[in-house]
Order: structure tokens, then C-alpha cells, then sequence
């Protein structure tokens, strides 16, 4: 997590997009809901507040 947080290359690399392994995003609430909204603006299907997994596909 602290990576994360101290990533100085964001958005080039896109740690938006860690989940925890359930799908929910972790971490402190206001940052969980800003990466939440930028997943869905791209595109991956959240369903109940969690990215919804597949062992087929990984985004």
C-alpha cells in the first residue's frame, strides 16, 4: 500500500487499479472510492462496490 501512495509516475502507472483479492478496494475510504470511479471510468464492471473477478480475464 505504501507504493501505492507514493507512486510519483501516476497515472502512467496505473496503481488505480490494485484491488485487494475479494475485489474490494482497500485503504483509506475517500481513496478507495476515487479509485473505485476510476476503473469504472474505464470500463471494468464493479458490482456491490468490488471489481467483479473472472479467472478468465484480468484487467
Amino acid at each position: 500500500a505504501n507504493a501505492l501512495h507514493k507512486n510519483p509516475l501516476w497515472p502512467v502507472v496505473p496503481c488505480h487499479r490494485v484491488v485487494c483479492s475479494d475485489g474490494s478496494f482497500g485503504g483509506p475510504k475517500k481513496a478507495a472510492e476515487d479509485r473505485r470511479k476510476s476503473v469504472a471510468k474505464e470500463g471494468v464492471p464493479i458490482k456491490n462496490g468490488k471489481v467483479k473477478l473472472s479467472n478468465i480475464v484480468l484487467y
